[in-house]
C-alpha cells in the first residue's frame, strides 16, 4: 500500500475546502452566555445628544423569528449605546438598527455569528486544525501501511511445524494501539471544531460523545491489551526456548 504524493495533496486539499465553505468569516459570539451588544451613532457628523433614541430588532436568519422587537438601547455617553442579550441557538442573527434624534437619522444592517467559542474562524484557525488533521491522517496511513509490513505470525516447515517465532508478530498489537489513540485523538479534534464553530451542534454533540465512548474504551482496553501483550511475549519465548532444545511444535503458534 504507497500512497502517492498527489493522494495525499488531494487528501489535505478536500480537508481546506471543506473547512472553508463552513467556515463563518463574520463577528461572533458565544452561544448562551451574556453577551453585550455595542453600538455607536453619529447623526450630521457630530455626536448625537442625550436625547437621541437607537432602536435595535434582531432576527434569527435560520427561522424568521424576530428576537427583538424595535427594542431600545442603553445610552452610554459619546454616541455610544449598549443591548444585553443571551443568544441560545447558533447561527447568523440580522441586527436592524436606527438612530434618530428628531431632526436627523441613521440606519444600518449587520449580520452577526453565534457559535461555541465566540470567537471568529479566521484562516490561522483554519490551518491549525487542518494541519493538526493532517499529521493525523498521516500518521495513521503510516501506521497501517508499516503493520501491513509485519508478520501474522511464526514461520512454519513443510510439515506445518513451527521453526522459527518471530517476535515481530507482537508489535502488530502495539500498532493497532497507536491506531486506536490516533483515532481518538482526531475524533477530540473534528468534535472541537464542530462544537466551537459549527452552527450545527448536534452533530458536534454526536461526534463529542463518539470520542468520549473511545476514550473511556482507551482506558479499559489498554491495561488489559498490555496484560495481553507481556502474556503472548512470554509464551513466545517460551516456544522458542522449547524448540531450540529440539521440541517440536504444529499449528498455528502464538
Amino acid at each position: 500500500m504507497k500512497l502517492q504524493s498527489t493522494q495525499i495533496a488531494a487528501i489535505i486539499s478536500l480537508i481546506v475546502i471543506v473547512t472553508v465553505i463552513v467556515s463563518p468569516m463574520v463577528l461572533g459570539y458565544k452561544l448562551s452566555e451574556p453577551t453585550t451588544l455595542y453600538f455607536s451613532c453619529t447623526l450630521n457628523n457630530q455626536v448625537p445628544s442625550p436625547t437621541t433614541y437607537y432602536n435595535i430588532t434582531i432576527n434569527y436568519v435560520d427561522t424568521g423569528t424576530v428576537l427583538v422587537d424595535n427594542i431600545q438601547t442603553t445610552p452610554l455617553g459619546q454616541g455610544m449605546f449598549a443591548y444585553n442579550i443571551t443568544f441560545n441557538n447558533s447561527g447568523y442573527y440580522e441586527v436592524r438598527q436606527w438612530c434618530y434624534d428628531g431632526s436627523y437619522n441613521y440606519s444600518n444592517v449587520d449580520t452577526i455569528f453565534i457559535n461555541g467559542s465566540g470567537e471568529e474562524l479566521t484562516i490561522s484557525i483554519v490551518f491549525t486544525y487542518v494541519f493538526s488533521i493532517s499529521f493525523f491522517i498521516f500518521l495513521l496511513i503510516s501506521l497501517i501501511y508499516y503493520t501491513n509490513k509485519l508478520p501474522n505470525g511464526d514461520t512454519y516447515s513443510d510439515q506445518n511445524e513451527i521453526i522459527q517465532v518471530s517476535q515481530l508478530k507482537h508489535l502488530r498489537v502495539v500498532s493497532y494501539g497507536l491506531m486506536y489513540l490516533i483515532f481518538v485523538v482526531m475524533m477530540f479534534i473534528v468534535s472541537n471544531f464542530m462544537i466551537a464553530y459549527l452552527q450545527n451542534q448536534m452533530l458536534g454533540s454526536l461526534f463529542f460523545t463518539v470520542y468520549k465512548l473511545l476514550f473511556y474504551g482507551l482506558w479499559i482496553m489498554t491495561p488489559l491489551c498490555f496484560i495481553w501483550y507481556l502474556y503472548k511475549v512470554y509464551k513466545s519465548k517460551e516456544m522458542k526456548e522449547l524448540i531450540e532444545r529440539g521440541v517440536p511444535f504444529g499449528g498455528k503458534g502464538l
